[in-house]
Formats: C-alpha cells, structure tokens, sequence
C-alpha cells in the first residue's frame, strides 16, 4: 500500500503540481481512508521526502545499470552516469526544492544528505582513479569534492532555479573539460586536503549515531517484551506477539544492514492493530522513534 500511495502521489505531483495536490486527491485516488494514509506518512511533506529517497534509489539503479555495460569507454561511461545524475536532479526538481524548504534543519533530511554525499564521493572518486589512473590518485578526494560542488552547484541554477533545459551532453564534456585542467594543475609536492583518512572519520560518526539509534530502537522493543509477559495472552496470542518482536528488532541489530522498510511498516501496523494492553504508549514511541529516520 504504501508503495501504491507513492505512485499515485508522484503522477499526481506531476499532472497538477506538488503544492496544489491535497492529501484527500490522493487518498481520492488511491482508493483509501485519510486514516489509512497517515499509517504510513505523517504529512504530505513527509510523503514527498519518501518519494524521494525512491527515486535516488531508482537512479543509482540506473548509474549501476551503465557501469556494467562494458560496450561504453571510460570517458562514455562517466558521461552517460554525470547525465542520469543530472537528469535526476531537473526531472525532480520541485519534489527537492519544496522538501529540502520545508525539512531544513531536521535530523532525518541532514543523515539522508550526509549519506548522499558520501555516495556522490565514493561514485565520483572510482570514476575519476578510472579516468585518470595514477595521475590522480593521492587527490583523487580532492577532485571528487570539487567535481561534484561543481555538479550541484550549476545544477541548482540551471536545472532548479531556472525553468530552461540545458544540453547535458555539452554540459557533461564542460565538466570533463575543467576536470582535465584541475587534474593537471596539482603539484605533486603539495598535500590533499580530503583525504581517505577525513572521509573514515565521517563516516565513524555516522556509524556512531547509528549504532546509538538502533540501541534505542532495541531497548524499546525490549520495553515491549516486559510489558508482553505482564499481559493474560494466550499461549498461541503470546507467541505470535513475541515472535513479530523478534522480527523488528532483526532489522536493527547492526549499522551494516539496511533495515527493510516493509517489514518494519508490517510488523508495526501488526502490533498497533492487536491493541495489546500496556503496549499503547510504547509502541508510538517506538514508531515515532522509528519513522525518524527510516
């Protein structure tokens, strides 16, 4: 269902704009109840954030799909890869204008950039070591951060804040072009200043605040678990409860696996309609806590 809602938000958003689509066009649409909606999104601005994260997730399908075809050079491949990228950021241009206006400042959009980013980075950096080989390879970070500050940031001007289509394959060769020029300009005495060493430790903070995330996740799945052996279930009620327990916490027992947004939604949506005495209260913490960040 909540893929469904997705689907038919984002046709919705592109027939009659983001701003003028209501929630009740897409429950309307959906065949569903306001109720049912808001089991799954918040808000319509949380939908939107929602839509997307899938949408990110379909264009680095996209970009996985291009490296693999072994029929492109490595000059083709980059440009074919820089122009989903871009096509991606003007196709969705006011989904992330008006998400970004109204999410400013909130945790779950700062990790979703932080984890972006780091993505851009790693992407940017195997494609230019492919371009460049050892030319670039103690600066290769350095040039990952100002090619893609360099993407972003006429991506912004011309395919956000402007209503015009640019030539992306004459804006892809622009980009390689100033690439050239910057890749052959360092000095090999000078020193990187982003280096693989600054990325890890990012990325240790990140793991950090995960790891402490998912440790409250737990606890409070653990809260549940106490307040389940006070209740009068049946055996057969008891087990069912403690095993979709089990399942939930599964999702969150280390940073290194992604947890399955489905079986989340299903096993939440399951507890909350057993209406368990004592569960109440925890169980929203629980959810909020949850749909913070998921």
């Amino acid at each position: 269902m909540r893929d469904k809602i997705m689907r038919v938000a984002t046709k919705l958003f592109q027939e009659k704009g983001i701003l003028t689509t209501s929630i009740q066009d897409i429950v309307n649409q959906s065949g569903i109840s306001k109720g049912s909606f808001y089991n799954y999104f918040k808000s319509k601005e949380e939908l939107t954030f929602y839509i997307i994260k899938r949408k990110r997730e379909q264009l680095w399908e996209t970009i996985y799909e291009i490296e693999n075809n072994q029929q492109y050079t490595d000059r083709e491949r980059f440009t074919e890869q820089a122009k989903a990228y871009l096509k991606h950021l003007y196709d969705n241009r006011e989904l992330l204008r008006i998400t970004f206006q109204n999410w400013a400042g909130k945790k779950k959009l700062q990790h979703y950039l932080s984890k972006t980013q780091h993505q851009d980075l790693e992407w940017l950096s195997k494609q230019l070591i492919r371009l460049y080989g050892e030319q670039v390879a103690d600066y290769v970070y350095d040039c990952a951060a100002l090619l893609g500050g360099i993407m972003v940031s006429f991506a912004i001007y011309f395919l956000i804040s402007q209503s015009q289509e640019i030539n992306l394959d004459e804006f892809v060769q622009y980009l390689l072009r100033r690439m050239d020029g910057i890749v052959n300009s360092f000095d090999q005495e000078e020193k990187p200043i982003f280096t693989k060493e600054v990325l890890d430790q990012f990325l240790q903070i990140e793991q950090r605040e995960t790891i402490d995330y998912y440790r409250r996740i737990r606890d409070l799945i653990n809260l549940l678990r106490t307040k389940l052996y006070e209740t009068k279930l049946s055996k057969r009620e008891f087990e069912k409860i403690a095993a979709s327990l089990d399942l939930l916490e599964n999702e969150f027992l280390t940073p290194d696996q992604k947890p399955r947004e489905h079986v989340i939604e299903g096993m939440l949506l399951y507890l909350e309609k057993q209406k368990i005495p004592g569960f109440a209260e925890t169980l929203t913490q629980l959810t909020n806590l949850i749909q913070s960040e998921i």
